[in-house]
């Protein structure tokens, strides 16, 4: 009865966590960016693409009530540095 709100991708272990998520019933909301929209994930419940990076962020920690952080690239390093500073 959850809902995942995550970066959109349906690559890499961000698509392994969508995928059980998916599987166990839960909603998918997807909030990409307009660069990353061709790998954006099919069949999510609501799949959001923002003009830019920092509008994706900002949506992402307004519609999230929890925050967990993976292995990722600068991107990620950078999404998590902001949610510390946030906090």
């Amino acid at each position: 009865g959850h809902s995942l709100v995550w970066g959109g991708s349906d690559v890499g272990l961000m698509k392994v966590v969508a995928d059980g998520v998916q599987g166990a019933g839960g909603r998918l909301v997807g909030i990409s960016v307009e660069f990353l929209a061709a790998k954006a994930r099919e069949g999510a419940d609501e799949m959001i693409i923002t003009a830019d990076l920092a509008e994706r962020k900002a949506l992402l920690l307004q519609r999230a009530d929890a925050i967990v952080v993976m292995v990722g690239g600068t991107g990620t390093l950078d999404e998590a540095t902001e949610i510390l500073e946030l906090k």
